[in-house]
């Protein structure tokens, strides 16, 4: 991912008004492992959702 698609995905994220299944609104209060058990539901969240983020590039 380039950085300018960083920033397009970014400006769309901050874009939404309410979170979903695969996109929590937080505060940087929580522990590393803590962090990585919702990035974890987060991703299995947007797979199930059939959310596409990243091109796949050869």
């Amino acid at each position: 991912m380039t950085e300018i698609e960083l920033k397009l995905l970014l400006k769309e994220l901050v874009s939404y008004s309410q979170e979903t299944e695969w996109l929590e609104f937080k505060l940087n209060f929580h522990s590393n492992e803590e962090i990585g058990e919702r990035i974890s539901a987060l991703a299995n969240g947007a797979c199930l959702s059939k959310i596409k983020w990243i091109k796949k590039t050869k």
